[in-house]
């Protein structure tokens, strides 16, 4: 029993294999250097779009360290400008304590 379904099984499969090998056959050689050009130019165009992401990528790392620059001189900037409140302050209530 286990040899007729082997045997049948085998079967089935030379013939799908034949059918394959007769679909192949059945493509020429303009079918093969049509597809050979568009896989190239797949190729080309997924090349141009890997490029443009690297340069997308980038020019966001570029604007990442920029945006860190400039918020680093915000925080310069906000601190200079604590200290130079407490120095007014501190001469504003020096001379009002002058006058009193």
């Amino acid at each position: 029993m286990i040899q007729i379904v082997t045997s049948s099984l085998m079967s089935n499969i030379c013939d799908l294999h034949k059918q394959e090998v007769l679909e192949f056959s059945n493509i020429s050689f303009w079918d093969v250097l049509e597809l050979t050009e568009a896989i190239k130019s797949k190729d080309r165009e997924s090349e141009t779009y890997i490029s443009e992401i690297e340069t997308i990528g980038q020019a966001y790392e570029d604007m990442q360290t920029q945006n860190q620059h400039l918020l680093q001189q915000m925080t310069e900037r906000d601190d200079y400008n604590i200290k130079v409140h407490c120095i007014l302050y501190t001469l504003i209530f020096q001379l009002y304590s002058c006058f009193l």
